[in-house]
């Protein structure tokens, strides 16, 4: 399991808690040849954010957990970090009188 900079071995019977944020980033890697099985556990809040810092990609969803059912989301995607636009671009403000 890669967790933030480090690397820990992971064994049958083991459990591992990862709280949010950028320190806790990680990713499980099977390097054996037996198959990998593992239980994962989440809150599955509606609204949630992931960041993958390796690609440098955020992930959104809203209104059903990335577990959830798809049919309940009403915003869900991809999107590369750094493309952040000014909260009134794109808005018809009009001119104040």
């Amino acid at each position: 399991m890669r967790i933030g900079d480090a690397e820990v071995e992971v064994r049958a019977g083991d459990y591992i808690a990862l709280p949010a944020g950028p320190t806790h980033a990680h990713q499980t890697i099977n390097d054996s040849d037996a198959p990998l099985r593992y239980l994962c556990i989440s809150t599955m809040l509606p609204t949630d954010i992931s960041v993958y810092s390796d690609s440098q990609k955020i992930g959104v969803f809203a209104g059903a957990a990335p577990g959830g059912a798809k049919a309940a989301r009403f915003l869900d995607g991809f999107y590369r970090q750094g493309e952040q636009v000014d909260y009134w671009d794109g808005e018809d403000i009009g001119e104040a009188e």
